[in-house]
């Protein structure tokens, strides 16, 4: 007798199969050797994307030197600096009433629920703020560049 309509029980479905797995572990192994032998071969130099024995090569020697352990312990020291001293900060402005103690989103300045600039129908104002800031950065790189030349 089959159950009532929404009383049945539900079946989960299984996990990913194993011929995903291993496809996208293949997918992997292939997209890695391709770009060894692209470094290898001279058609990239490796600059900015170094070649995966390379990287393999600096990791373990940053291991065996200990100076890994080093370097993960200052970056976690200073993520964990950054986020109390922002937290102090905040605190700091609660108290001396810069942030309003009901302050909520949206409710002056520009709203989120109103598009205000579509210049083309696709240029909207964060797009055009990526676009100016990957302008920055792209300006500041050529200058960088052109500066150490």
């Amino acid at each position: 007798m089959p159950a009532p309509n929404g009383t049945a029980q539900a079946t989960v479905p299984a996990a990913v199969p194993v011929r995903w797995s291993v496809r996208f572990f293949f997918v992997w192994l292939i997209l890695l050797a391709v770009w060894e032998v692209i470094i290898r071969s001279g058609l990239h130099t490796g600059l900015f994307l170094p070649a995966p024995s390379a990287i393999i090569a600096s990791l373990t020697s940053l291991i065996r030197d200990g100076t890994l352990v080093r370097h993960l312990a200052f970056t976690i020291s200073r993520i964990i600096m950054g986020l109390v001293g922002g937290a102090i900060a905040v605190l700091l402005m609660m108290a001396s009433g810069l942030v309003p103690e009901r302050a909520t989103p949206c409710s002056q300045g520009v709203p989120c629920s109103v598009e205000q600039i579509s210049w083309f129908g696709f240029l909207t104002l964060p797009l055009l703020s990526v676009l100016a800031f990957s302008a920055i950065i792209a300006l500041l790189l050529m200058t960088h560049f052109k500066a150490s030349k």
